[in-house]
């Protein structure tokens, strides 16, 4: 069937209808779902068995499922496990289905070795098992005493630091060897075969205790020891952390938006200004394409929150034989904050002669002129020149006899160590400021002549370059340069570099992907160089910050503009981007990588709150300051950042106790069944009077292929009868069921049709279709719902995702698509038609890519009253016509009469808005701003002669609210100011 209607434009000419995307000529419409079958049994791991001294003959067993299983142990004196299995009374264990498993044993006698294996089925009647494990109860050995552990201080700055943890020796009660176990906290065991463990800990409290293990008997296990509590005092954590994709593996490469941290101190109460934007060049090689991709890693390896709000790439093509550097810079201390990215050509970098000379100020160790220019003359070599932290650092620089150059680039490669925090802590309290940072050069009397700033690489290493083309005096002949930094600055090299700099071809790439998860903390090394291993994951579990946390998965829409719409990463979060390759490089150009940040990193308050936003003074901000709190951010805030994390209680010392779970009798079958179901399949028909016709499916029919091979309405399966058809009426839980897959992988699909051939298609305004079921429980194992597409021929898409309960999808298809309203309201008046003075164009506010009054972003505003059917939170746009009558009636903007099969009385103002949102959403004005709405009217506001009223549906909904855009905009924006 197709549906068309004449043009305005040109009435001798047609537009086509959507709805003869969803109607075949028949009138009919097709409604596939599918659920993808799970035919493979749950994975076991983490399998342990654990017993107190009180408990040797009833141990537990205990083991996770990567789906929801039952529990039950076979066990017996030989790998038959004759005293119990599935065909014998006697098994441990039950039919509850879970991911965590612990089950306890009963009646087994000292000295005799058991042989046991798990088994678990899932909700599918999938079964494994283990492999064959045994256990003899033996008396376990003593429980060492745990040695105190003292404040730790980082050795150079960074962390974490290696901490050795001790205890007492013990043994065994008969002879066999000991393992010792560590733990910090709550976390994963640290397992020593002696009584000492060296483990990477960032900084923070910790709690510690110990117990020991048979070695051969492996469940005879001491009681935990007593806890210890140490500190280790750590440098303030840096920033993410860069990992790219080398062709091979994940390569550290160095850490960025380093600029951007805040609650930093400069004094006693005073804090460095954030800088959010950092640009950082990528080393050449660090970066290969893959599949046409370019791929890297930020992760969150301190203790410390990351909101990283925008991240893209810049690909930078600049002559064969030279290499890309930045002023990549930290301008933090000083006024007038970062200076603007500049790109470098370097040709031709020669070495220079250097000294370093320190004079204490905070510390006490001075060191009088000495010679590092072989520690600096090679880049990479592991041999580095060090300073002082806080003291006046003074680094020499003879760059030699250069004539006249035009240019002069100093070469820098290098990193800082920051303050720990008992260093910080030493200096607050002593009273003493750090000298001043700045750069001097010698003029050609020999004297030293300040000449502005001299700031240090930020962070880990990074080879940057210093601009000194204009700060030599006229009559130099021998360029010395020297800066005093009072940062903690390990230099690896330094060169100069006179060449003229030449023209690069900059390219802006924008993430394709964006994908949040966790990943845990990678192996840190200090030596020679700040190095992190992406896929070496340190066994410590990381030490969390709290708070509401961006969600795990597609985080793209977060990260194309900086809108102080963060990406919050806790620790050990891993945020993988990729990008499209540009175009290969002309010939005689190479390509360097560069990465632009925007975002900030805090470690002050070990929570999310407060939230940094681009327009505050500073940070901490004062209390007339707040992260904005307008519909869109609040919005973000509550659809994005839904992962909390709370703190962590103290731990508790406790003695293992256990329960009998000896169970008797046979197993009982798993009952509930995770196929496809559907509970629920409606068509609402909204007529051109806004009447609305409710339909059940006609037919069904149902069938089982792979994903690519879906039915079709001409090959739709095996029909169904009149009871599963039925059953779609009501959501009542007695769904149709389709059960056919048996391979992995395979797909059940349920077909189904509605006739509208009673319903004159010109009468049709739209149509939506609602679904409710379910398919399987696992990850990976997607259920789909589309529609059929006559015009292509084709399936169209609604959603594909993991559906563990019943689901509800909708999808709304009108007579009209935003073209056909465009004819006349695209500020361009057709042939013959005048539009009076004072009628909106809405054309100009018409913005459907990002979302407006129900357009790309429908169900995904505010709001937590609910919407009435057949609507629902995340469907797709809904159409012009649900809203909008194509020839008006008595209110503006073309508001029908009746909206969602209810009656809506005649808009005339503003104030009247509330009876058309009602027709969809539950409640009233104050229940659609849970966040108390305007803060002018809430709370009142007396520069503009404002009293506090609370929000009502009498109040003109366009002051904030009004044409087609994303934004809530008040309405002084477009008359007062």
């Amino acid at each position: 069937m197709e549906v068309r209607f004449s043009d305005p434009d040109d009435p001798s000419k047609t537009i086509g209808s959507p709805l003869g995307t969803v109607l075949d000529e028949s009138d009919k419409l097709n409604v596939l779902v599918g659920a993808k079958h799970d035919a493979i049994g749950p994975i076991i791991s983490n399998i342990a068995i654990t017993a107190s001294a009180s408990t040797l003959a009833s141990p537990t067993v205990s083991w996770t499922t990567n789906e929801n299983a039952t529990s039950w142990i076979d066990w017996g004196l030989t790998t038959a496990y004759e005293l119990g299995n599935e065909s014998l009374p006697t098994p441990f264990g039950n039919n509850t289905l879970a991911t965590a498993h612990s089950i306890q044993m009963s009646g087994l006698a000292l000295g005799t070795t058991y042989h046991y294996r798990i088994r678990t089925t899932d909700a599918l009647g999938n079964s494994t098992y283990s492999a064959d494990r045994t256990y003899k109860p033996t008396t376990p050995p003593p429980t060492p005493l745990m040695s105190d552990v003292t404040t730790q201080t980082g050795p150079d700055g960074w962390g974490p630091i290696p901490v050795e943890l001790t205890c007492s020796v013990v043994a065994s009660s008969d002879g066999h060897a000991v393992i010792y176990e560590f733990q910090l906290g709550t976390g994963t065991v640290l397992t020593s075969n002696t009584p000492s463990y060296i483990v990477n800990l960032s900084d923070g409290t910790y709690t510690v205790h110990v117990r020991a293990r048979d070695a051969v008997d492996t469940a005879a296990v001491s009681a935990w020891s007593a806890y210890d509590t140490f500190v280790v005092n750590n440098a303030d954590p840096s920033c993410p952390t860069l990992y790219t994709w080398d062709g091979t593996t994940y390569r550290f490469v160095t850490d960025v938006m380093g600029l951007g941290s805040v609650g930093v101190k400069k004094g006693p109460s005073a804090y460095l200004v954030p800088e959010p934007v950092e640009d950082s060049v990528i080393p050449q090689g660090a970066l290969i394409p893959r599949d046409g991709k370019l791929d890297i890693r930020l992760t969150d390896e301190k203790a410390e929150v990351e909101f990283v709000d925008e991240v893209s790439l810049r690909a930078v093509d600049h002559p064969a034989g030279t290499r890309l550097l930045t002023n990549d810079l930290h301008w933090g201390a000083f006024d007038g904050g970062r200076e603007p990215t500049e790109y470098f050509t370097i040709s031709d970098p020669k070495p220079v002669a250097a000294t370093y000379e320190r004079i204490p100020v905070l510390g006490t160790e001075a060191v009088p002129e000495t010679d590092v220019s072989p520690e600096l003359a090679v880049e990479g070599d592991g041999e580095v020149a060090y300073s002082g932290l806080y003291d006046d650092n003074i680094w020499t620089f003879d760059l030699g006899k250069l004539g006249d150059p035009a240019q002069i680039k100093l070469v820098l490669s290098g990193w800082v160590d920051y303050a720990n925090r008992a260093e910080k802590t030493a200096w607050l309290e002593s009273g003493k400021r750090p000298p001043a940072s700045f750069m001097e050069v010698q003029d050609a009397n020999g004297e030293w002549i300040a000449v502005g700033d001299a700031p240090h690489p930020p962070g880990y290493p990074k080879t940057v370059v210093y601009d000194l083309s204009d700060v030599f005096p006229d009559g130099v002949t021998d360029y010395k340069v020297r800066m005093r930094i009072y940062m903690r600055m390990n230099v690896d090299y330094v060169g100069v570099d006179t060449t003229p700099d030449a023209a690069v071809k900059v390219t802006e790439l924008l993430p394709v992907s964006a994908e949040l998860s966790y990943k845990g903390l990678s192996q840190y090394s200090g030596a020679p160089y700040p190095t992190f291993t992406y896929d070496d994951i340190s066994p410590v579990e990381p030490r969390l910050q709290t708070g509401a946390f961006t969600r795990y998965g597609d985080v793209l829409p977060l990260l194309k503009a900086a809108d102080d719409m963060f990406v919050v990463m806790n620790t050990g979060d891993d945020l993988g981007l990729t990008f499209d390759e540009p175009a290969a490089p002309a010939a005689g150009t190479v390509r360097s990588y560069m990465i632009h940040t925007d975002g900030f990193h805090q470690t002050i308050s070990g929570s999310v709150d407060p939230m940094p936003f681009h327009g505050m003074s500073n940070y901490p901000y004062p209390s007339e300051e707040h992260y904005p709190d307008d519909a869109e951010h609040s919005a973000y805030l509550a659809e994005w950042n839904t992962r909390v994390v709370n703190p962590v209680p103290a731990p508790e010392i406790k003695l293992s106790g256990f329960k009998e779970m000896h169970v008797t009798g046979m197993i009982v079958a798993s009952t509930g069944t995770y196929s496809l179901v559907s509970d629920q399949l409606l068509l609402t028909v909204t007529r051109a009077d806004g009447s609305v016709i409710t339909r059940s499916p006609v037919s069904g029919w149902e069938s089982a292929s792979s994903e690519t091979a879906k039915p079709t309405p001409t090959a739709p399966g095996v029909e169904v009868g009149a009871a599963e058809i039925a059953a779609l009426v009501a959501d009542d839980g007695s769904g149709w069921t389709t059960s056919m897959a048996v391979a992995d992988g395979i797909w059940d699909w349920q077909l189904m049709q509605f006739d509208l051939s009673d319903i004159p298609v010109g009468d049709i305004k739209s149509v939506n279709v609602l679904w409710n079921g379910h398919g399987g429980p696992n990850a990976g194992y997607d259920t789909a719902v589309y529609t059929w597409n006559p015009v292509s021929p084709g399936w169209t898409s609604i959603t594909k995702r993991m559906m563990i309960a019943d689901t509800s999808v909708a999808a709304s298809t009108s007579s009209l698509d935003p073209a056909f309203c465009l004819r006349c309201h695209d500020g361009l008046a057709p042939s013959g038609v005048v539009i009076p003075p004072g009628l909106v164009n809405i054309g100009a506010r018409w913005n459907l890519s990002t979302g407006d009054f129900h357009g790309a972003r429908a169900g995904s505003g505010v709001g937590t009253t609910g919407l009435k059917a057949p609507y629902a939170r995340g469907q797709g746009p809904i159409g012009c016509p649900t809203c909008h009558d194509t020839h008006g009636t008595g209110s503006l903007y073309h508001i029908p009469a009746k909206v969602n099969g209810q009656t809506v009385a005649t808009v005339a103002a503003g104030s009247d808005y509330d009876n058309l949102c009602s027709a969809c959403h539950v409640g009233n004005a104050g229940n659609w701003h849970p966040d108390a709405g305007c803060w002018c009217h809430i709370s009142g506001d007396s520069e503009h002669g404002l009293v506090s009223v609370p929000l009502n549906n009498e109040m003109d909904c366009s002051m904030c609210h009004f044409g087609h855009k994303s934004e809530f905009v008040h309405n002084c924006n477009d008359g007062c100011h």
